[in-house]
């Protein structure tokens, strides 16, 4: 994050950007967009696989017919890592116990449906990592923002993308 408190609305660019993390050489990306990324290409395949519309997938009713295939998706993303807690965040506040539950019930259904298990596999099989963004259009990003601020733009040789940057 940015320390020089004394450059005007430093503080707040800083906090309307989040916290980046490198993904690669001179790529970048934050929480915030990988986790809508995610959710939303994981709820269009599943819509797709599972014959459901998005909305349904998305909303709160909690009809079985529903059910299999939000299984599949917690499934998903506990295959690639995420933590309970996590996928339970980007699934609306779910409790990790509600995920544990999910995941559990679709490893159960995996092996008594071949159907079912074929879905999940092409399900865990699609790419769902979010766009990350290059390093120039990081800095256009920020460029953007401090304009909005009314912060002054910087000298060639100040280095203050890698003070905004956390590895």
């Amino acid at each position: 994050m940015i320390d020089d408190a004394s450059e005007p609305g430093s503080w707040k660019l800083a906090l309307e950007l989040g916290p980046w993390r490198r993904i690669g050489k001179n790529t970048y990306t934050n929480e915030k967009n990988e986790m809508s990324e995610t959710k939303i290409r994981l709820l269009n395949k599943t819509s797709e696989l599972f014959d459901l519309s998005v909305t349904e997938l998305a909303g709160n009713a909690r009809y079985k017919y529903l059910m299999p295939a939000r299984f599949a998706m917690y499934k998903t993303l506990r295959e690639r890592g995420w933590s309970y807690p996590r996928i339970g965040k980007l699934f609306g506040g779910k409790d990790h116990s509600t995920i544990i539950h999910g995941v559990r019930r679709a490893d159960y259904m995996i092996e008594k449906d071949a159907d079912y298990a074929a879905k999940v596999k092409a399900l865990t099989e699609t790419r769902l990592a979010p766009t990350a963004l290059t390093e120039e259009e990081v800095e256009e990003q920020l460029l953007a923002m401090r304009k909005k601020n009314g912060i002054p733009e910087l000298e060639e040789d100040d280095d203050w993308l890698e003070d905004l940057i956390h590895d």
